[in-house]
């Protein structure tokens, strides 16, 4: 409460004070925040090393290969017989692939009891193949999860393996049945966030319901791209990429709706600052810091490169596209650079090759379900035949730049010194914003 009155104390004034008094307060209650995250740590050291029964909720789609099953728990609850605590982080869980036949998915509550192991990235434990206790769905269980699944086995039906796998990866950002082999290929292309839910879906969607249902109105568009976001969210799961976009879909289309501007400075704040208040662990989040490295430089950074090299004319559309690549590949590379030690210098040609056809392909993978639910089998073979067509490309292009190896740069990883190379990034776009702010005041 204190912190609370101390900013809408610095917010009446104009000061070096108030500025003080404002950050300080913003010091404190990020800190407050944060607290639980930390007290989690301290609670939980004890029990590292012992064997222990975890029970939790299944926070996301699982992650399977050949030899394991990589399960993600939230809420979780720990006990040991005489002692019993609830945490709210999250926990690794790694089974062996053939050790269990149950029927495992998000949002299930699993009770399995093994050695408790120190955690990994933002994990703050892990536990590898331990014994199951039981397993138990909600009901009437997760609607949008059952709608997706179903959605995803019509699709499967008129487009065969690996195709219907990277395609469902496309549009609904389900990664459990691409191949392990492929996803490093991926990573070594720059291209792993082409199958992760994020903006450029929630984008499309958006852009789609706009036309459709603005033809009514504009109230009717802004509210069916509100729901159509909301239904995704609910199909995919409020992932740390997934809030980040979520978000700054809703405000875009709030800016739309209301006729103002959008300013990628002000939305890429605001984002940080709400998915920070939900869940101060993003900040350590791979796939948090990438979908706001991706986002800042499409939004921020790219049209300052713009400017940079065309000056007030507008660039066409391959340069601009080679623009955009190259901003956000740059924006991310530090957290790759970090979480992973090494750095495709190929992932502006990937996304290049790739990246203007997903729209198409999610289209044409969303059609084929849609005409397969209504039983319209013609229609739906047809855009099964033309998306299969584009998806084996995309396949042969990552396995073809895949294969260059000697375009991987290895780098030590997690050293934080590496997002020091933010600091010239953050100080171009300022003296590029000030240039332009100075221009436009000057004009008569």
């Amino acid at each position: 409460m204190v912190c609370l009155a101390f900013l809408f104390v610095s917010n009446r004034f104009l000061s070096i004070i108030a500025v003080v008094l404002a950050f300080s307060s913003g010091l404190l209650l990020s800190a407050c925040r944060s607290s639980p995250i930390y007290l989690s740590e301290q609670q939980i050291q004890p029990f590292y090393n012992h064997e222990v029964v975890i029970s939790g909720q299944i926070a996301k789609d699982l992650s399977i290969s050949e030899s394991k099953i990589g399960i993600t728990l939230q809420d979780v609850k720990i006990s040991t017989g005489d002692r019993e605590i609830e945490l709210t982080a999250k926990f690794y869980i790694s089974l062996k692939y053939l050790s269990t036949d149950l029927e495992l998915r998000r949002s299930d509550y699993i009770s399995v009891q093994g050695k408790l192991q120190p955690g990994f990235g933002n994990f703050l434990a892990s536990m590898y193949r331990p014994e199951i206790i039981s397993v138990e769905r909600p009901t009437p269980g997760d609607f949008f999860l059952t709608l997706r699944d179903n959605f995803a086995d019509k699709i499967k039906s008129f487009i065969d393996e690996p195709e219907s796998s990277l395609g469902l990866g496309y549009l609904l950002g389900m990664r459990n049945g691409v191949d392990e082999d492929f996803l490093e290929l991926l990573r070594v292309v720059g291209l792993t966030h082409i199958i992760v839910a994020s903006g450029t879906h929630l984008s499309i969607l958006a852009s789609f319901a706009k036309k459709g249902f603005g033809k009514i109105s504009r109230f009717a568009g802004f509210s069916g791209a509100c729901l159509m976001i909301l239904v995704f969210v609910g199909i995919t799961g409020l992932t740390p990429s997934m809030t980040r976009a979520a978000f700054v879909s809703i405000m875009g289309l709030i800016a739309w709706y209301f006729g103002r501007d959008r300013s990628g400075w002000r939305i890429l704040l605001m984002a940080i600052m709400v998915t920070l208040i939900y869940n101060p662990a993003n900040l350590t989040d791979l796939a948090w810091l990438l979908s706001f490295g991706s986002f800042g430089g499409i939004m921020v950074f790219s049209p300052i490169l713009s400017r940079f090299f065309f000056g007030p004319s507008e660039p066409g559309f391959i340069a601009s596209s080679i623009i955009t690549s190259l901003a956000a590949s740059i924006l991310c590379t530090p957290v790759l650079i970090y979480f992973f030690g090494s750095v495709s210098l190929i992932s502006v040609v990937a996304n290049l090759l790739i990246l203007p056809t997903i729209s198409f392909v999610m289209g044409m993978t969303f059609l084929v379900g849609l005409f397969s639910v209504f039983n319209i089998a013609i229609l739906a073979q047809i855009f099964a035949f033309f998306a299969k067509l584009i998806l084996d490309y995309h396949i042969f292009i990552v396995e073809f730049l895949g294969s260059q190896k000697y375009f991987l740069m290895e780098l030590p990883s997690e050293n934080p010194v590496v997002f020091l190379s933010y600091v010239p990034i953050v100080l171009f776009i300022l003296y590029y914003n000030y240039r332009g702010q100075k221009r436009t005041l000057t004009k008569p």
